[in-house]
């Protein structure tokens, strides 16, 4: 009977009168954070947009120079994630067994 009071009391310490929920600051900051980082990915895109040749291995292409950018960025951090993987694995290959 005391919990469900206490659950009572706090879903009205948490919605007031009004029904309107206060945000924690620590969602606040991620809120700005994010919109931050928002704004420069457009920023950096506006910037980055004239096109670009680039030079495979055996064919060029003319790309917007985001795009190189990005497949680039992504490229990377596949390499990076793979390298991790295997460096996991041969980990527990070489862990004895209990």
């Amino acid at each position: 009977m005391a919990s469900s009071g206490r659950s009572s009391s706090q879903g009205v310490d948490r919605h007031g009168a009004s029904g309107t929920e206060k945000r924690d600051p620590k969602e606040i900051a991620r809120l700005v954070g994010a919109a931050i980082i928002l704004i420069y990915l457009i920023a950096f895109i506006v910037e980055n947009s004239q096109t670009v040749e680039v030079h495979f291995v055996f064919w060029t292409a003319h790309v917007s120079l985001i795009w190189a950018l990005l497949i680039a960025a992504v490229l990377g951090i596949a390499l990076e994630r793979s390298v991790i993987y295997r460096r996991r694995q041969q980990r527990q290959k070489g862990a004895p067994h209990s």
